[in-house]
This record gives C-alpha cells, structure tokens and sequence, in this order.
C-alpha cells in the first residue's frame, strides 16, 4: 500500500471534522470516515500525518481513472505528502477515525539538535520504538507497563503531538522540579509547544501507549 493511498484515505469528511488544535506550526484535525462515503474531488496543499484509531478500507480514485484500494488497521501511522487530485471512498463498511497532523511550516534548514544521551528511543527502546523520520517529523510509538517510569528524555523541535491509543494516568517530572498527574481517554490529543525535558510514571493499573509525534 502506497503512502498517498493511506494519506488520502483521511481526506473523507474532513471539512467536517473538529479542529482540535490549530496555532502557527499545525492543524490537527479528529476525522471521522463514514462508512459508504465518497468524498469529492480535492488535493491537500500541505504534508501530514494521519493516525488511524480504526481498522479500515478505502478505495481511492484519480483523475486517470486509476484506482487503488488501502487498507489499514488501527494505530497505524502514515506519512501523507501532497498529491495530485483525488477522491476518497470508504468501501470498509465500518466508520474510520484518523487523526490528522496538518504541517504548516516547512522543514527546518538544519535539524533540531538532540543529545543522543537524551533520545528516548536509544535510551528505554523496549518502551520507545521509532516509527518514522523525515525532514519535518519524528514518529514514535511509547508505552509503560504499571507503576514503571520513564528516565529522563528530550523532546526537541518546535512540538510535539500525543496521540492516545490507550487510557492513560500518569505522572510528570519537569527539570524545573514541577510535578503534575495527567489523566486522558483512549483516542485523546495533546499538543504540546517547544522543546521540553521531563520523566513519566505510569500510576494506572494498566499499560498505556500512544503515539508521539515531533514537529522539527
């Protein structure tokens, strides 16, 4: 499956969609695709990235008559460049959420400089795995067995979104010696802006994961 086919997919009702966060670096979006829904023709003018919260199918169809089918499943995340021209149609039979990570700034010239000492996935990779990287993006998936916690890590760029695939209730150590709890659904956002220095305990009585996204 193509990355386009995957990034169109979450274009269904998008006009539609809450805006859960829009500022100067991004626009993120809660789509929800109706199943049976045809979307019209329409091309996106910026990168994204799209989080699926459901397994899912969607045919998509081009201006050439060419059609590819996608298929997905839930807590995939996709890399979604602009593209040319297209519809969107969710032959699935079920309804699809995808969140969707609209870019508004550019890559940066240099990438943000990051202390390999403090990179989380080189540090704790049996709770951090990296899932993709490219000029604008860090992709992650994170998770924390109950009553573990995390060490010390950096998160560098312009911010970060969170994405929850599971319940979360947690704890939060900042350098500057604050402490909060933080207690989020399954399917919640989180935006967060710059760059930031903390440490997690998992306090639920269940693993949580999520998955984070860096906006360099």
């Amino acid at each position: 499956m193509t990355a386009l086919v995957l990034a169109a997919a979450s274009a269904l009702l998008a006009a539609d969609s809450p805006v859960i966060v829009d500022n100067d670096v991004v626009r993120i979006l809660k789509v929800v695709s109706k199943a049976g829904a045809k979307s019209k023709p329409h091309v996106h003018a910026t990168n994204r990235v799209m989080i699926y919260l459901d397994k899912g199918q969607i045919d998509i169809g081009y201006q050439d008559g060419k059609v590819e089918e996608g298929k997905w499943n839930a807590e995939d995340a996709a890399w979604s460049p602009t593209g040319p021209i297209h519809t969107s149609h969710n032959v699935g039979g079920t309804d699809v959420r995808v969140v969707e990570i609209e870019l508004k700034q550019p890559a940066p010239s240099a990438a943000p400089v990051r202390d390999p000492k403090l990179d989380p996935v080189q540090l704790d990779p049996k709770h951090n795995k990296l899932l993709f990287e490219n000029p604008q993006v860090r992709v992650m998936r994170t998770w924390l067995e109950p009553g573990q916690s995390e060490r010390w890590h950096e998160h560098t760029g312009r911010g970060r979104v969170v994405v929850l695939l599971t319940p979360l209730h947690a704890k939060v150590k900042t350098v500057d010696g604050k402490e909060s709890e933080m207690s989020l659904d399954a399917g919640e956002v989180r935006w967060t802006s710059g760059a930031g220095k903390h440490a997690g305990k998992n306090v639920g009585d269940a693993k949580f994961d999520m998955i984070l996204v860096e906006i360099k």
